[in-house]
């Protein structure tokens, strides 16, 4: 938790205004693919392990209390936190953790996983007991708890999951927060948890987040303070923008923090032309992601790859000398064309692009079209919601 200003308290009750640049689509977060889903669930549950939120590099406990790894790195033994209850008032065991893993790693029928290649080394799920849960892997794998701490992976009641309640209209966990009403399209709410095993908290008495697509009148609702704060990720702030409200609102905290976006161009592989590896090649070698940046991101953004700067990150110097990365060069855009040509595309060829109707992900699309027309590919958008 980020400590509050200097000569400030945390002060208990009241409820949180924020925007939502779209309301969740999946209310199963298991089965999401969206952050922006995770944005007002994710105070109604819990995970096993978490994030630090001012250090990504480390994974915190939040229903474990604890943990210990094999000398041979294959296997993870959690032991819980003791007096987790759900909201309907029965207790957290094992047996839930167990329950709400299989289902990501090992869905059953009719359940989409999009993360279950995470936790492709994943052997079994044990519980011996209660209050233990047990991962055997079937080879080291260093960032496993890292995965355990995806913020989708929250963990589910097994006796919900058992009788295959429908977790879309009534998400139910062990979270801070209790869920109150979802008006599609117009507003999503939680309320307090008053037995949220960790005491103290939450310090709010309920959060709405009011569904504003568009990003002046998200800003407008907080100048005349119809929301106490712009969703965090906002991706249109651009810094005149920030600095132009800090003015006019001197009241008004402005906070910039990191984030790792991924805005991906990605290709039906399963279908011509993108079935063919050079058509694929010949895009990327002539991407330009500084001028996607500032196009995408009104310039607001640093260089970087899948993975957030850490251990786990290509160093820049030799991000920059990857094609997709670097700046393109006038050999990229002849080798391109002419690996289109032997792909069967001399004169060019006509694409669909789908793109989500939202203003900076458009901005992206309008990008990837201008950049697709300088290879001789013709890219007509299909914006949808």
């Amino acid at each position: 938790a980020a400590p509050a200003p200097a000569g400030e308290q945390p002060k208990y009750g009241g409820v949180l205004k924020r925007n939502l640049q779209e309301g969740p689509g999946r209310l199963d977060m298991h089965q999401s693919v969206s952050y922006r889903d995770s944005q007002p669930l994710a105070a109604i549950y819990n995970l096993l392990v978490k994030i630090d939120a001012g250090d990504a590099t480390k994974v915190l406990p939040d229903l474990a209390q604890s943990w210990e790894v094999s000398s041979d790195g294959k296997v993870y033994t959690f032991r819980l936190a003791q007096g987790v209850q759900w909201h309907d008032g029965q207790p957290l065991t094992s047996a839930d953790v167990k329950a709400s893993f299989d289902r990501i790693a090992f869905p059953p029928k009719g359940v989409f996983s999009p993360r279950q290649a995470y936790y492709a080394a994943l052997d079994k799920i044990e519980a011996p007991d209660a209050q233990t849960v047990k991962f055997t892997l079937k080879r080291p794998q260093p960032s496993f708890v890292f995965m355990l701490a995806i913020p989708f992976s929250v963990i589910y009641p097994k006796h919900l999951l058992d009788k295959q309640v429908d977790l879309m209209l009534s998400p139910m966990g062990t979270g801070p927060f209790r869920f109150k009403e979802h008006i599609r399209g117009v507003s999503f709410t939680i309320e307090k948890n008053p037995s949220y095993f960790k005491k103290g908290r939450p310090y709010l008495d309920g959060m709405i987040g009011y569904v504003i697509p568009d990003t002046g009148a998200a800003e407008a609702a907080l100048k005349t303070k119809q929301v106490d704060m712009i969703a965090p990720g906002h991706p249109t702030l651009a810094p005149s923008v920030r600095a132009a409200i800090k003015s006019a609102f001197p009241e008004i905290v402005v906070k910039v923090q990191p984030v790792v976006v991924l805005n991906s161009f990605v290709p039906n592989f399963e279908k011509k032309p993108w079935s063919d590896i050079r058509v694929r090649k010949a895009v990327m070698l002539t991407t330009d992601q500084r001028a996607a940046i500032d196009v995408a991101k009104l310039g607001d953004a640093a260089k970087g790859g899948f993975m957030s700067p850490g251990p786990w990150s290509i160093p820049l110097p030799d991000l920059e000398k990857l094609p997709g990365f670097r700046k393109p060069t006038e050999q990229d855009l002849a080798q391109a064309k002419k690996l289109l040509e032997e792909a069967g595309y001399p004169t060019g060829l006509k694409v669909n692009l789908l793109v989500r109707n939202l203003p900076d992900i458009v901005r992206v699309g309008v990008f990837a079209k201008d950049h697709l027309a300088k290879l001789g590919i013709e890219a007509a958008l299909q914006i949808k919601e």
